[in-house]
């Protein structure tokens, strides 16, 4: 799922850098959990699904001042942490976004925090 991600935000790099404003996936059941968290933090205006030649597809619209941001200040962590740890770290770094994965799926720190779960951290912005 990991990996998923990294596509995702590669793909979303590349057409940054053509100036796309829409770009075009496959459809993944997990790559929806993925779309779902970057329009949750407002890093994408929104996307939709297609059926494009017998494929699904999904369908992305892209908000590029803030992907432009998303991918200036980006870092890979890997690093487990509970959920009291992650509500210190909310608390002391609160302009810094964390992505997380655990068995139940990936998740922004804003959404691990109304869950109250911990994880595998392995993204900050």
């Amino acid at each position: 799922m990991v990996n998923q991600f990294k596509s995702i935000l590669s793909k979303l790099v590349l057409a940054k850098k053509k100036n796309k404003k829409i770009i075009e996936i496959n459809y993944i059941k997990s790559n929806k959990k993925i779309l779902n968290l970057l329009w949750y933090n407002n890093f994408i205006y929104g996307y939709y699904i297609i059926l494009n030649a017998n494929n699904w597809k999904y369908k992305i619209f892209i908000k590029f001042s803030e992907i432009y941001c998303f991918f200036k200040k980006k870092t890979y962590l890997k690093s487990i942490i509970s959920y009291k740890n992650l509500k210190l770290i909310s608390l002391l770094e609160n302009n810094y976004n964390y992505f997380l994965i655990n068995d139940k799926g990936f998740f922004s720190i804003k959404e691990s925090l109304k869950f109250k779960v911990g994880g595998f951290i392995f993204f900050k912005i």
